[in-house]
């Protein structure tokens, strides 16, 4: 008899504040879930590593969503971390230094980033995230688990040492992550000097198979990116083409929902007063059939 009671007590505590709570509350917990769900509900996630010889670790989280942006997305709990020590010997952090030069954003720094989700793929909104590693040993081992690539949107995402506006010149580090689980990192080619630190450039590009098919097949590409100024423009954009390019024997803009356009050069500078307000990639080819290629966007 006495321990029915007991037993009939506890459950009753228990019952009783749950009642309570789902008939005074029940909007509280439902605004809750809503944002945990909203917080940790990202289309896409994994989370990549690294490792020195002495033994030390990093990581990051990367992944993509519909509703990500290029920048710092609170409600996926990215936090811009720009200005904090790195770590001594071994840190790893994802940023913007690369691409916030061409659209004058502001820099940030983080150790969990989302990109816009871009599915079917497309070159002109290349969903890709710019990775940055500081480290006082080479080289590294990059470690993830390729398991996880096994949707199309993400089957030919890609880790390299390549700059983006070079597309895949295959002088670098180009590793399929669906297709290895590890690759050894040597010092990347492109640095960025914060202060007295200075960080190794890599990008993750998440898309189907077609980025290597057209990275590679389709695109013999110079190891230069062409500079474009003022950027954004709204009358003549101001073309650097390097020296070594040679002649360029044709230039197109490619719209963001892919309409071509072919147009000329007047000395170094392209008249896009024709082209409608939005984000353009720039082709440029030479005699040699390589091609550089830039971002710009068409204001107003």
């Amino acid at each position: 008899m006495y321990l029915a009671s007991v037993t009939f007590f506890l459950n009753l505590t228990f019952i009783i504040p749950i009642t309570l709570i789902m008939k005074n509350n029940y909007l509280i917990l439902f605004a809750l879930l809503f944002v945990y769900s909203h917080s940790f509900a990202q289309e896409f996630s994994f989370v990549l590593f690294i490792q020195d010889n002495a033994g030390n670790i990093d990581s990051l989280t990367l992944g993509y969503d519909i509703n990500a942006t290029d920048t710092i997305d609170s409600f996926f709990d990215e936090v811009n971390i720009i200005g904090s020590p790195y770590k001594p010997e071994l840190d790893m952090r994802s940023s913007n230094h690369f691409f916030g030069t061409w659209n004058d954003e502001t820099s940030f720094e983080s150790k969990k980033q989302f990109i816009r989700k871009n599915c079917p793929f497309s070159w002109i909104d290349l969903p890709i995230i710019e990775v940055e590693i500081k480290s006082t040993s080479w080289p590294l081992k990059v470690y993830w688990n390729k398991n996880l690539f096994n949707q199309p949107c993400d089957s030919g995402s890609v880790l390299t040492s390549v700059s983006p506006g070079g597309w895949w010149d295959t002088s670098g580090e180009i590793i399929m992550v669906a297709d290895y689980d590890s690759a050894i990192l040597n010092q990347s080619s492109y640095r960025y000097i914060s202060g007295t630190d200075t960080l190794n450039e890599y990008w993750i590009a998440f898309g189907d198979e077609s980025i290597i098919a057209t990275g590679i097949d389709e695109i013999t590409s110079s190891s230069h990116n062409v500079l474009l100024f003022p950027n954004p423009a709204n009358d003549l954009l101001q073309i650097a083409i390097p020296l070594d390019f040679g002649k360029t024997a044709s230039i197109q803009v490619v719209s963001n929902n892919g309409v071509v356009s072919n147009m000329a050069l007047s000395g170094s500078s392209l008249d896009i007063t024709s082209l409608p307000t939005g984000l353009y990639q720039l082709i440029l080819s030479n005699t040699k059939g390589q091609k550089i290629f830039g971002r710009f966007e068409r204001m107003q």
